[in-house]
């Protein structure tokens, strides 16, 4: 029974994951129907959502002009708090799937195994768009901070609709440009594509407006579900981690069960 209930607190301690729901203001932009943001101008329209883990930056260029354009990303960057990241890191970019098999140890208890099979690719350095077409990139996320510094009295406590059925109490910090934790803005330059291949800059600027402290993950929380552009959220493990939490399981399921058999043979 011991090794039970050690087996328990472990796995308990190894998944438990935790969320904060952050929204973005950008001053002087629309917001689209998405709940995104719009910068309309007559030669580029620059849309932003940000929904996601870490606030990745869904770019949407469209080109309103009569020639082709291009997006420059080794020339463009995010700059929070005052501080240049380059859009174009070098960063590799992974997509794939996962097999796996399980073993069952003792009743209840088991591990699993696998193997991820994956392609690799560098961000592009340049994005090219043709006359009246648009492209859809994400060059970079936004931030993995969890925002612990923020002081308790910050947050003021209410009941939120959780979902259809029921409403919870959640915490929500609010912030103007002045006061927000993570002001940021986005650099980009562009280049016509034509024989002149004129070069000019847009910048965007952004900031957290809100800091929500609410229970469960976003798919349970109405607040943070798509289509809520201005919204992502970050998350943080408590424990060793979930792998950390199988492997030490698995040790103690496999003591449990000797201990078992040693018991037997007395």
């Amino acid at each position: 029974m011991k090794y039970f209930l050690s087996l328990l607190l472990l796995i308990s301690s190894a998944s438990c994951t935790s969320y904060r729901y952050l929204k973005v203001a950008a001053p002087g932009m629309l917001q689209n129907k998405d709940n995104g943001f719009t910068e309309l101008k007559d030669s580029i329209q620059v849309d932003y959502h940000f929904y996601g883990n870490g606030g990745p930056i869904n770019l949407t260029v469209y080109n309103r002009m009569n020639k082709p354009v291009q997006v420059d990303f080794t020339r463009s960057a995010l700059v929070i708090n005052d501080k240049a990241i380059g859009f174009n890191k070098g960063n590799l970019q992974f997509s794939g799937t996962t097999n796996g098999n399980q073993i069952e140890w003792a009743k209840g208890f088991s591990s699993s195994s696998g193997t991820i099979s994956a392609t690799a690719s560098l961000p592009q350095s340049i994005v090219f768009i043709p006359a009246h077409s648009y492209s859809t990139m994400t060059p970079i996320t936004l931030t993995n901070q969890f925002f612990d510094s923020i002081p308790q009295s910050k947050f003021v406590k209410t009941d939120y609709p959780y979902d259809s059925v029921q409403t919870r109490v959640i915490q929500t910090a609010s912030f103007d440009q002045s006061s927000s934790p993570l002001v940021f803005k986005t650099y980009l330059t562009f280049i016509t594509g034509d024989a002149d291949r004129k070069e000019f800059v847009q910048q965007h600027l952004f900031y957290i407006a809100e800091i929500v402290k609410a229970p469960g993950n976003p798919s349970e929380f109405a607040y943070a579900k798509r289509p809520n552009g201005d919204k992502f959220y970050v998350t943080r493990k408590k424990g060793a981690g979930i792998g950390g939490g199988l492997l030490v399981a698995t040790v103690v399921a496999a003591a449990a069960v000797s201990d078992v058999h040693s018991h037997k043979a007395k």
